[in-house]
């Protein structure tokens, strides 16, 4: 390493004619490496060190820095320069940094203006919902709830941010759009944005605050300022700034021009031939720099290479190339391999997974496989936010708590979720899932001890979904066998709930709100040990909860009156922008970054995850707010500039000694397209006859990490219970079960297993299926038995509606349902009054059952039919099933797979069906009643088939009968895949996908 000193490197820029900008390039560790220069410069003499000041883009980079002169030394005691940040929106290191200096200058702090606080962007979200909210009637109804106002309070503050950050105003909005050039729906959107230029700037001049990038702004103007006036007393540094803030600009042009004052740049590329800089765009790495360059007036050609270091390697020379503008590419056609050679790939591993989660399993392998090397450090880099969670969850395997700079929305934490599943089960009253997911999270005990709480959970969920809330506490009593366990529990939660579900029917302060909803919290929690207070508000995630609640109860004179449901709205939108870090018991060695944290972050190991299109780059999505040539208008930067800060952000990171790019090839099943930046590498690298090198090695690991030592497959389930045990009554209907898949009789009838009715769910088609039996089951008993009545049609949407509303049917489904009714009704009808010109209706919805003689004894065969009606010819009874569905094909009736109608037809043999005056059957008939197009289809059967299919059905099934009377006989699970039922209610116990993927292999 160089031991050039501060000054004489300074003076060297400046007898050349140039500012003192130096480069550390992509490729160094730019922390250690300036770490090490001011060590040499200081040589012996560590004290001197106090007095650099070193300007930092964040909070991360001054700590990263200061790692450095620790890791330098090795922890020897050092008095470090001063470091502060520049960059942060909301950081407290401008004001220190402008303090320090008025100290040092005290006379100077006359001249500055006052620069008020800055408001929080919690503040700013609730002020700016209840304005948004206030003012929906004047800006043409665009927020028609508090809910919306809120999300759009958020976006909202992120353009304020953007606009101040620029240096632009509001005041020229309305003269933006012009008619003949935009389209008016966007004059609507300046309309709304009224509330920027006429009530928010009085609003916060109501509160003496300012927004926070307009507060960052005038104090680096007054740094700027100060600095003009009277030189800083200590050295000064701008290290690793890129200049993408147009204040912090300026600042670094005033500050190089300081006598003692330098600026090193992170990751300048001099490669880029002089020729190629005009074409350097936004979504170029170079961009900002180039911004900066040009505001400093400074050629590219001027910036000095750092002592010691190097610019011109492999990697940078693949890099760099990758990274040629866009309209210098037809250039790639001239490289060979003497421009760029394998050695540029050396240090770099690209692997491509299959899903999601095993990139996460592949990055979890290669950060722990990191710490099995003595002092070796690894990060993962990646704007994924539900990539960095699966990583974290795949590195519990080993017990590794790491360091995750996004952290957690105190939304997704224990306590959060524990609040607002609280909330949610006041105000969803009625709702048995709401009610059961509170009651299901770890904080929730009911009253009861850690051994009860399991047990009366499951039987709570179990009979939710047999009765309804109302009758839930007649049937807990009847549960002699848990003692009073079932009530009590039951009882307690409702005495927690009690006062906050009170507060559901109507407005009221916030106040009120927090007092009730955390006292049901916390009694809801409480536990015969601890109170709920103890339980709820200890732990990381617990005190940031309690700030949190504590920071809106301070704001709460600015939130307006809520119902149950914008309560709940409000502390999801405010809790999700409210991250909880973990401080504790993090590991040393390992870190999880977004791209900002990552800027100048030193690691052994580097691993980039997440290189899809719409992740790193982001997907920029469409502007709320302006079009971009709206944006171009108004002054605003287009959206490709983050991108290039990504691709900058992407270049420092794979130039790292060791690399791991990681890619998910397809997530939730839709396949992904590689980061632009890949693709331009592999073309780069194709162009000169290379390609990634093959990398096996972790992606190998991660297949074979679950992956069991043997792998024994079942057989078929072919259970034979005792022929006592078997069942000895069936319907109908089961039968076709009993053919189809014999497991599920034995599943229902010998093992007594039920499957269970979910708590909740939108009406499917079997209760389609149910609303249409009941209608026209009433409706030809009531007005059809001796004729169809002139009135018919609005007798029978009468009796729809009736259903219908008994049904009390979704909006959203009612208005699919309704109109397939009606048409429905008004085709069945003309078929109606067809039909009974050759058939009476006799029995509607009619039970009947007969006993058949078999080996173990009497077997009764039971069938409620729809619809039996008597030809006018005498030639016997028309058995009527009424489908909502596809009606079942001639073949499967007549190989008893539909056996329904013919074991119908044997019943009428049988007499089992009172008051019917026949015994023969004439018609077999299907009845699709669907609405659809077309709505309603009689379906038939020729004389003939409905003969063979009852004397089929007349043989056939005395032969089942005894054949499952036989104890050899299994219930084998779907004998027939080719006839497995449609709905299988135990296709999870049958085990179907792992032995049918046996029996093909």
């Amino acid at each position: 390493m160089s031991t050039v000193s501060f000054h004489a490197m300074i003076d060297a820029q400046r007898a050349a004619g140039r500012l003192p900008v130096f480069n550390i390039p992509a490729g160094m560790s730019f922390v250690d490496t300036l770490a090490q220069t001011m060590l040499d410069w200081v040589a012996d003499d560590a004290l001197s060190l106090s007095q650099y000041l070193v300007l930092l883009p964040s909070r991360r980079a001054c700590r990263s820095l200061r790692e450095a002169f620790l890791r330098l030394t090795d922890g020897a005691p050092l008095i470090l320069p001063r470091m502060q940040p520049v960059g942060d929106v909301d950081d407290e290191g401008l004001d220190v940094l402008l303090s320090t200096t008025l100290a040092e200058q005290p006379d100077a702090a006359a001249a500055l203006p006052d620069i008020p606080q800055a408001i929080t962007s919690l503040h700013r979200q609730i002020l700016l919902a209840r304005t948004i909210h206030a003012a929906r009637g004047g800006a043409g109804g665009i927020v028609p709830s508090y809910e919306q106002a809120l999300s759009l309070a958020d976006e909202l503050g992120k353009l304020l941010d953007e606009v101040q950050t620029e240096h632009l105003s509001f005041d020229g909005l309305q003269g933006l759009v012009a008619e003949e050039k935009f389209a008016q729906h966007w004059q609507s959107t300046l309309t709304f944005l009224t509330i920027l230029t006429e009530h928010w700037p009085k609003i916060l001049d109501e509160r003496e605050l300012i927004d926070p990038a307009a507060r960052r702004n005038r104090l680096l103007e007054a740094q700027a300022q100060l600095w003009k006036n009277r030189p800083p007393q200590q050295k000064l540094i701008i290290a690793g700034v890129t200049g993408s803030i147009p204040a912090v600009r300026e600042l670094i042009k005033t500050a190089v021009t300081l006598p003692e004052a330098m600026m090193v740049l992170p990751g300048f590329d001099p490669l880029i031939a002089e020729e190629d800089w005009p074409h350097v765009t936004d979504e170029h790495p170079q961009f900002y720099l180039k911004l900066l360059l040009q505001h400093l007036e400074m050629p590219p050609k001027h910036v000095a290479l750092w002592p010691g270091t190097s610019a011109d390697t492999p990697t940078a020379r693949l890099i760099s190339e990758a990274m040629r503008p866009a309209v210098t590419t037809d250039r790639w056609r001239a490289l060979t391999g003497r421009d760029i050679d394998e050695s540029a790939l050396a240090h770099i591993r690209k692997i491509d997974c299959k899903t999601a989660q095993e990139e996460a399993v592949v990055i979890a392998l290669a950060m722990r496989g990191a710490l099995e090397t003595p002092e070796k450090t690894a990060v993962l880099i990646t704007p994924d936010r539900n990539l960095s969670q699966r990583v974290l969850a795949c590195l519990e395997r080993w017990d590794i708590a790491c360091d995750d700079s996004g952290g957690t929305p105190l939304s997704e934490t224990q306590i959060g979720r524990f609040l607002l599943l609280t909330a949610e089960a006041a105000r969803e009253k009625d709702s048995p899932v709401a009610l059961l997911a509170c009651l299901r999270h770890k904080l929730a005990r009911a009253g009861l001890t850690e051994d009860e709480m399991p047990l009366w959970r499951n039987l709570l969920d179990r009979e939710l979904r047999k009765h309804t809330l109302a009758n839930l506490p007649l049937r807990l009593e009847e549960l002699e066998h848990y003692g009073d366990l079932p009530l009590r529990g039951w009882q307690h939660v409702q005495r927690c709930l009690e006062k906050l579900r009170a507060l559901t029917g109507s407005s009221h302060n916030l106040p009120v709100w927090f007092d009730t909803h955390l006292a049901a919290a916390e009694q809801l929690a409480a536990t015969a040990d601890e109170t709920g207070a103890d339980i709820l508000w200890r732990g990381e995630d617990g005190e940031a909860a309690a700030k949190f609640l504590q920071e809106i109860t301070e704001l709460a004179g600015d939130i307006p009156a809520l119902d149950s449901r914008q309560y709940v709205a409000l502390l999801q939108n405010l809790m999700k922008n409210t991250a909880v870090r973990p401080r504790y018991n993090l590991h040393p060695r390992l870190a999880i970054l977004g791209q900002m944290e990552a800027r100048l972050y030193n690691a052994d190991l580097v691993i980039l995850g997440g290189l899809n299109e719409g992740v790193w780059p982001h997907d920029p999505g469409h502007d709320p707010w302006m079009s971009r040539p709206m944006r171009k208008q108004y002054g605003l930067p287009p959206a490709e500039r983050r991108t290039g800060m990504e691709a900058h952000d992407f270049v420092q990171a794979v130039s790292a000694p060791e690399v791991i790019i990681t890619r998910a090839q397809n997530i939730e099943g839709t396949p992904t397209v590689p980061a632009r930046w890949l693709l331009r590498m592999e073309t780069v690298l194709n162009a000169v006859g290379l390609s990634w090198p093959v990398q096996r090695d972790i992606a190998a690991y991660a297949e074979i990490l679950d992956r069991p030592d043997q792998t024994v497959p079942c057989a078929r389930p072919a259970p034979c219970p005792p022929v006592a045990d078997r069942p000895r009554k069936l319907s109908v209907t089961k039968v076709e079960a009993w053919m189809r898949d014999p497991y599920s009789i034995y599943a229902r009838y010998v093992l007594g297993l039920e499957a269970l009715d979910p708590l909740e769910r939108d009406p499917g088609a079997a209760e389609r299926g149910q609303i249409m039996h009941k209608i026209l089951e009433d409706f030809i008993r009531d007005h059809c038995m001796t004729g169809v009545p002139e009135n018919a049609y609005e007798l029978l949407l009468e009796y729809g509606q009736r259903e219908f509303e008994n049904m009390r049917l979704p909006d959203d489904i009612y208005v699919f349902w309704w109109p397939r009714f009606e048409r429905l009704a008004e085709a069945l009808l003309r078929h109606e009054r067809k039909w009974q010109r050759e058939a009476t209706p006799a029995l509607v919805e009619a039970y009947g059952g007969c006993d058949f003689d078999a080996p173990a004894g009497v077997f009764r065969l039971s069938a409620r039919a729809d619809r039996i009606d008597t030809m006018r010819d005498g030639s016997g009874a028309a058995i009527i099933d009424y489908k909502t569905g596809t009606a079942p094909q001639i073949g499967d009736i007549i190989a008893g797979f539909s056996p329904q109608l013919p074991l119908e037809a044997l019943l009428v043999t049988g007499t089992a069906f009172t008051g019917l005056p026949t015994s023969e059957t004439a018609e077999l008939l299907v009845w699709q009643v669907s609405g659809g197009h077309p709505p309603f289809q009689a379906k038939s059967y020729k004389p003939e088939d409905i003969r063979c299919a009852i004397d089929n059905a007349a043989l056939g099934f005395p032969a089942l009968v005894a054949a499952f009377d036989n104890p050899d006989t299994p219930y084998y699970a779907v004998p027939d895949p080719d006839k497995a039922p449609t709905y299988n209610d135990y296709a999870h116990l049958e085990r179907l996908g792992e032995w049918g993927y046996v029996e093909k292999l």
